[in-house]
């Protein structure tokens, strides 16, 4: 069966906390490890000029959870 999504974007407040939480109760796996956006992309995906955040991302069978 083919997946009906790719990924999905989840703002969270508290990214190590939501991916404990994706890990332990979801069953998720880590693909990528909490970094630090900066510049012009998290320009963008923000919509704020000089925005900062952190991302990671959590895999399961059928995509991924993208934290922001």
């Amino acid at each position: 069966m083919q997946s009906a999504y790719h990924h999905v974007g989840v703002r969270v407040d508290d990214i190590d906390s939501a991916r404990r939480f994706y890990l332990s109760a979801l069953g998720g796996r880590v693909l990528v490890d909490p970094y630090t956006v900066r510049g012009e992309v998290a320009d963008q995906i923000t919509g704020a000029r000089g925005a900062e955040m952190r991302m990671c991302q959590i895999g399961f069978d059928e995509g991924f959870v993208e934290l922001f």
